[in-house]
């Protein structure tokens, strides 16, 4: 393969991302590409805190009410 068919493989449907060939004539010049790599690859991508849940909680309460009634005996 030459390198025309390598950058035709490396770059096909990346028509957004056209940066996947990268070319390096001696281990001094692979710094540089390390780096293009690195800084496109690893981005800081910011988070968001997950949502807050609120939990209410709601207790029953029962009254019971008690009516004595006293009979008189009116007799």
């Amino acid at each position: 393969m030459d390198e025309e068919q390598l950058r035709a493989i490396a770059s096909a449907d990346t028509e957004q991302s056209p940066q996947h060939y990268f070319y390096a004539d001696n281990f001094d010049q692979l710094q540089s590409v390390i780096a293009v790599l690195v800084n496109s690859v690893c981005l800081i991508i910011p988070t968001t805190p997950p949502p807050t849940t609120t939990t209410t909680t709601t207790t029953a309460t029962s009254t019971t009410t008690t009516t004595i009634v006293a009979a008189s005996s009116g007799q």
